[in-house]
């Protein structure tokens, strides 16, 4: 087969990196399928442990039991890449042959978190076993891009030999201010290429909850220097731990050294994420950035307040107020959670450019979410994605943003108290012709469940015929949801008014807030096909 056919095969398999069964059906066509799908199936072996997919199908028991049985298979392939005499050293067995292909080189993501798991299961407490398993992942030959470091975290790995050509084209990286700062230092003088950083910001305390930190140079934090050190860092994601509510003097001033590291990469910075408000004014310096998802508190969002009384934690400080959002002229993707309404609609003013927004509030007034509805239609003409809680209240403001938001094409309304066949005729008769993607989430409390009626339902049906088929997913309407809902629901999907429909249980969500049609991941089966590739050498997780 020629060249040409293999990068056009690769091109190919690359569409369907995320579709793990297909890739493992189409292996057994022949070698060169072989050798151009494993590269993309090992590139990262980690994620198929994280299969939330499973949660949706079986018990937590279930899930646990098939990512063990995950994690040994993959232990298997490790220990047949370590030398016949390492595993006769520590009396190593596995049931796979030597592998026809060099997999561990194949892995451009290193979970160590994972890793450490996976070598647990030996049950062995002896160093000199990590220390052989680590420098099959880190070594001069092996190319890692994405790196994970769990929170405790001890292992020297900037000292493992050649870690200075495996780690050079580092891509992104997440660490905590758990990680020891000697392993920072280490990773500032390999890593320079970062594009994407993911931190988790703790203090640390002692027994006594006094703070266990030394912050007499806090500017020469491994964290900071990592970041002052990176050349193309656009994309960046902070995680508050809970003790940061627990705020002193000093560690305020961690905090802040963290984000002012940030100033020197502020014209790339594109992407930003964090569970909180940032501490400085860091956000203004960001003058391009085209996604900002944030969170503050409750109290903050109801109150309208920039800061958060902490009078729960015997150890902090009065919290001082945290500065309000800035304009971000260039903004297109807006995630927010209980952000005071003030900071809220200044970004919808400031930001015309925005086409996807997602709104979570834990409690909202009236006036409020009447406010927050009219900025939208008011101020961002171009939205194409919107996500709201929703009471019946504002069905005129809803049916303005469906009139003047003539570009929308997915609407994801969280559902509180509703008149569901007026918002159902609303939505039929006032959506714009892109618009034919809808999620419904219904947060009943179970003692005061509103049955959604069959008319309801048929209405919204009806009136939909004729446009575009509607691809649906409803979100707690289990709780009450009859057969009879599903087979209208089968009826109109058969009629073609319906072109998929998803029901989801409530906190078992595995799709993203704006999508419709998931990839399947690796499906159980795929370890029996296991058992018949060991013949030709062809491992999978």
């Amino acid at each position: 087969m020629s060249n040409l056919n293999k990068d056009i095969l690769h091109s190919i398999f690359e569409e369907l990196q995320d579709d793990g069964n297909s890739l493992y059906n189409l292996l057994s066509v022949d070698i060169v399928w072989s050798e151009t799908i494993i590269p993309i199936l090992w590139r990262n072996p980690w994620k198929y442990f994280n299969d939330k997919k499973n949660e949706t199908i079986s018990r937590e028991e279930k899930r646990f039991l098939l990512n063990d049985k995950k994690k040994k298979s993959l232990l298997d392939v490790i220990i047949s890449h370590l030398s016949n005499e390492t595993r006769d050293t520590f009396k190593l067995t596995t049931t796979y042959e030597k592998p026809l292909f060099d997999y561990i080189g194949y892995c451009k993501h290193l979970n160590l978190s994972d890793l450490e798991e996976i070598i647990d299961i030996m049950e062995y407490e002896e160093l000199d076993v990590y220390n052989e398993i680590f420098k099959l992942f880190i070594n001069e030959k092996t190319r890692i891009t994405h790196l994970y470091i769990p929170r405790q975290f001890n292992y020297q790995l900037h000292l493992i030999p050649g870690v200075e050509n495996c780690l050079l084209g580092l891509e992104y990286l997440r660490c905590s201010t758990l990680t020891k700062d000697d392993v920072l230092d280490g990773l500032a003088e390999i890593c320079k290429s970062i594009k994407e950083l993911n931190f988790n910001i703790y203090n640390i305390y002692n027994q006594e909850g006094r703070e266990d930190y030394n912050y007499d140079n806090v500017t020469e934090n491994g964290i900071v220097k990592l970041i002052q050190r990176q050349k193309k860092l656009n994309k960046v994601h902070f995680y508050y731990g809970e003790s940061m509510y627990m705020r002193t003097t000093n560690s305020n001033s961690l905090y802040k050294s963290i984000e002012n590291s940030l100033i020197g990469h502020a014209k790339n910075i594109q992407y930003f994420s964090a569970n909180k408000k940032p501490f400085t004014n860091i956000l203004s310096s960001f003058k391009n950035l085209k996604s900002l998802e944030i969170c503050d508190d409750y109290y903050s969002s109801i109150h309208d307040q920039p800061n958060f009384p902490i009078f729960y934690f015997p150890f902090s400080l009065p919290s001082l107020p945290l500065p309000p959002l800035p304009p971000l002229p260039s903004l297109q993707i807006l995630k927010v959670g209980d952000i005071p309404i003030n900071d809220l609609i200044s970004l919808f003013k400031s930001s015309k450019g925005l086409c996807e927004i997602k709104i979570e509030y834990s409690t909202i007034d009236i006036e409020h979410n009447k406010r927050i509805i009219q900025a939208i239609y008011e101020n961002c003409p171009n939205l194409k994605y919107l996500g709201i809680p929703f009471n019946n209240i504002y069905i005129l403001e809803l049916e303005k943003l469906l009139i003047k938001c003539q570009y929308l094409e997915g609407l994801y309304l969280n559902i509180g108290e509703v008149n569901y066949e007026e918002l159902f005729e609303t939505l039929a008769r006032c959506s714009p012709n892109s618009l034919f993607r809808f999620k419904f989430e219904f947060k009943f409390q179970t003692n005061r469940i509103k049955r959604i009626t069959l008319k309801s339902f048929k209405l919204f049906f009806h009136h939909w015929q004729g446009k575009h088929p509607m691809l649906l997913q409803t979100i707690g309407m289990s709780l009450n949801k009859s057969e009879e809902h599903s087979y209208l629901i089968e009826n109109y999907k058969f009629l073609g008014v319906i072109k998929k429909y998803d029901d989801i249980e409530l906190g078992k969500n595995n799709f993203k807030d704006f999508e419709w049609i998931k990839q399947m991941p690796f499906h159980e089966t795929s370890f029996d096909g296991n058992i018949a590739n060991r013949a030709r050498g062809i491992y999978l997780i």
